[in-house]
């Protein structure tokens, strides 16, 4: 062979097939109607975290102010009102509000 052969030792490799009038048209938009099918099911999924989150901090909150009444109530000198104003308290109101509550010590301080 010359140098001058238009032909290579290797021959070209074959090329994709290429996809004319209806060999492909059944998977066009496919994306869409998965996307359109599972976010719904993905918000729900999150959605639903959220509120369990949310049902267990409402559950533990309520348990903490019920074991703070008790705690004042069974008191050497305690009384139902006790416990009942305990569970109650400004501070129990604020965890149930979702508030960071004031230092117990601020609500005694006389205001200028």
């Amino acid at each position: 062979m010359h140098a001058t052969a238009t032909h290579s030792r290797h021959p070209p490799p074959p090329r994709p097939p290429v996809l004319r009038g209806r060999a492909g048209a059944g998977e066009r938009g496919s994306g869409t109607i998965q996307l359109v099918v599972l976010m719904p099911l993905l918000f729900t999924l999150l959605f639903a975290g959220v509120q369990g989150a949310m049902f267990y901090h409402a559950r533990t909150v309520a348990i903490a102010a019920a074991q703070e009444g008790a705690r004042a109530a069974a008191a050497q000198d305690g009384t139902t009102s006790a416990g009942h104003a305990a569970a109650a308290s400004p501070r129990t109101r604020a965890a149930v509000a979702g508030r960071r509550p004031r230092p117990c010590c601020a609500a005694n301080k006389p205001r200028p």
